[in-house]
């Protein structure tokens, strides 16, 4: 198999196009903020985020247009007490947002996003 060597533009339609080509359009998503900032996602399962604290976490419904039912921090509560049933996880998705290091920038994509979502009422993806 040769290997394969992507270069992406910023995020944007191209990268886009590429997790879709590979198969991946379930696993990768964007979610924008009321800036219009794109925030990278990666579907996971709830018991993959109990030893990392510091993600952005969002659940949504993908029959809903992927409308967001729930976004904080992993470290939560309310995160660290959800125990889904297997019928809660046929519903719904987790997605992980991993890119903001630090609490300052966590908190920061946690406003914009949820700034998004108050101004609209729900959230698709891209």
């Amino acid at each position: 198999m040769q290997p394969v060597v992507l270069e992406f533009e910023p995020i944007g339609n191209a990268a886009v196009r590429v997790v879709e080509e590979l198969g991946l359009g379930e696993r990768f998503r964007y979610w924008h903020g009321e800036s219009g900032k794109k925030y990278l996602f990666t579907q996971s399962e709830p018991e993959a985020l109990v030893d990392c604290p510091s993600a952005v976490v969002l659940i949504c419904c993908p029959q809903d247009d992927y409308r967001v039912v729930w976004l904080g921090e992993s470290a939560s509560g309310d995160f660290q007490n959800w125990s889904p049933t297997p019928d809660d996880l046929d519903h719904v998705r987790l997605y992980a947002h991993f890119l903001a290091v630090d609490s300052k920038s966590r908190q920061k994509a946690l406003d914009d996003l949820t700034a998004k979502l108050h101004c609209n009422g729900d959230q698709q993806a891209a």
